[in-house]
């Protein structure tokens, strides 16, 4: 399993994904595991391996003004080496290089 730092555009997970067989695990510096991550491990999640895997932890916003305003955090994101992956991060590091995306955080990019 490779390691990324957090703040890395797509561009370098698309780049980690390329070459090897290894999944990407994408997290934040600031987090603690008290465990191994058992489901990033091939064979451990019910019925059939994931191909990306985002822990969104905006899911439980409650506060009026912003409950209504969708929001995904990169705390923990997975990535296997599958052709959808790929090609999900290709689809993401373009919607980077438009102009409307330029300062905007790497997981809160606009289509």
């Amino acid at each position: 399993m490779s390691v990324v730092s957090t703040g890395t555009p797509p561009t370098c997970l698309l780049t980690t994904l390329l070459p090897g067989t290894l999944q990407v695990v994408f997290l934040d510096t600031d987090l603690e595991l008290h465990r191994f991550p058992k489901l990033f491990m091939p064979g451990s999640w019910p019925d059939y391996d994931r191909d990306v895997a985002l822990f969104n932890y905006w899911a439980n916003e409650t506060r009026p003004e912003t409950k209504n305003t969708p929001n995904c955090g990169s705390a923990v994101a997975f990535f296997n080496t599958t052709t959808r992956t790929k090609r999900l991060l290709k689809a993401w590091a373009e919607a980077m290089a438009y102009e409307g995306n330029a300062r905007a955080p790497d997981d809160q990019v606009r289509p």
